[in-house]
């Protein structure tokens, strides 16, 4: 399967230019390489592909270039497109990371006004229409094959599954 390598290079070079608007060229590739030999996108990239998280970590390097691009260029439509559907991507695949797209604002926080600013330049009919087109094409699929599955359009995968031991924890134990 090479899927999870091409993936995990792409994912990573996006890294790398990201991370190139804040730092210079080696410390950027040290970074990089710290990041596939040092947690688990080395394993989810070639040992265990199929599961979702090296999608995640090619859309999170995704979002966090596209939203540097985004502001870079004036908040261009080009990379509006390819934010939002990152974003819907990224909370398509694991919903729970919706709480990382709450970060994007603020990656080049210098203060409230770009923060408002970023938020605001979303508001344009055509960016909003965007949104929308783009929200039917990626979750519309999905949503419909809920509804023939489990006669729902949204539906929890998680079964009964649940945090029981958030309130006993047994760190002692471990």
């Amino acid at each position: 399967n090479l899927t999870g390598p091409f993936y995990a290079v792409l994912g990573l070079f996006l890294l790398y230019r990201f991370l190139r608007y804040y730092v210079r060229p080696i410390p950027a590739l040290i970074t990089c390489t710290l990041i596939f030999t040092g947690t688990n996108v080395y394993y989810y990239a070639t040992g265990d592909a199929f599961m979702s998280h090296i999608y995640s970590f090619f859309l999170f390097a995704l979002s966090l270039y596209a939203t540097r691009k985004y502001t870079d260029k004036g908040y261009s439509f080009k990379w509006a497109i390819v934010l939002i559907f990152s974003v819907l991507m990224i909370v398509l695949i694991r919903p729970t990371d919706f709480l990382f797209v709450l970060f994007l604002p603020f990656l080049n926080f210098r203060g409230w006004k770009p923060v408002g600013e970023f938020l605001h330049s979303f508001l344009s009919l055509k960016k909003i229409a965007a949104v929308i087109v783009l929200f039917i094409l990626i979750f519309g699929p999905q949503m419909a094959y809920w509804k023939f599955a489990h006669d729902s359009f949204l539906t929890y995968s998680y079964g009964n599954e649940g945090f029981d031991n958030l309130t006993s924890p047994k760190i002692a134990e471990v």
